[in-house]
């Protein structure tokens, strides 16, 4: 996928895409250049009460409970704009830590939970689309798993509910059957079933021409061994970035 002068972008998954525990200063200067889909109406949801902003990493790229929290966007619009003098980059992110993919009790990202986050993302997307009057998002970056990699179920399911969320994803937030979606294949060692999710999202990768997956499992995490400190989440947006502009 070549870069492009004006770009709308989802990032979507759990902590690892929300930037758990990641809030210390953010090496990046806010530009009018990048906008981040922002709860305008400060009522913790994301809604159609939200709109555009100028991306300023630890004022709007977190949620209510991590709300100095900054993740893989940073990087990604740090390396967009090197390689754009020009044009504008336009972001949205729905990311909640410890939510599966599989459907479940919880809070979770499964398409047939209704109310849930896949229909948040369909909401900010659809808002963002509508506000800049454009007919599909331009990519989707998806860094989740840790949660069902807890579970064997979950894990041993995640290739076929994978596959139905980028389906849906394609259908419902990007408006476009072939539109680009980024996977981070995730590390995780603190978790049981890991590898088994990591493969599943490999398999995943090879099945689909419009999907591509990277390996994390050499960016630095915290102490947890399940979170990735800044360098690893600077390094995880130069990955997105990297193979979707090539």
């Amino acid at each position: 996928m070549s870069p492009l002068p004006v770009a709308l972008v989802l990032f979507a998954g759990q902590s690892n895409a929300l930037g758990y525990g990641n809030d210390g200063p953010a090496p990046y200067t806010p530009t009018p250049r990048v906008q981040i889909w922002t709860d305008l109406n400060r009522n913790g949801a994301w809604d159609r009460g939200d709109g555009f902003a100028a991306m300023a990493p630890g004022r709007n790229t977190g949620t209510p409970r991590n709300p100095r929290a900054w993740g893989p966007e940073v990087a990604f619009a740090k390396a967009w704009l090197a390689a754009h003098p020009k044009g504008t980059l336009y972001v949205g992110k729905v990311a909640r830590g410890s939510t599966a993919l599989a459907r479940n009790d919880g809070l979770d990202w499964s398409p047939q939970s209704r109310g849930e986050l896949f229909d948040a993302a369909r909401t900010v997307s659809a808002g963002m689309r509508a506000r800049l009057a454009r007919p599909r998002l331009d990519a989707v970056f998806w860094m989740q798993g840790e949660e069902d990699a807890t579970r064997p179920t979950w894990a041993a399911a995640y290739r076929v509910n994978l596959q139905g969320l980028l389906a849906a994803a394609r259908a419902q937030w990007m408006n476009d059957p072939r539109g680009y979606v980024g996977l981070g294949r995730i590390a995780a060692p603190a978790v049981p079933h890991s590898r088994d999710v990591r493969a599943a999202q490999a398999a995943v990768d090879r099945a689909d021409t419009h999907a591509e997956s990277f390996d994390t499992a050499g960016f630095v995490l915290r102490s947890d061994r399940l979170h990735y400190a800044a360098s690893g989440q600077l390094a995880l947006g130069q990955a997105f970035y990297d193979r979707w502009a090539r």
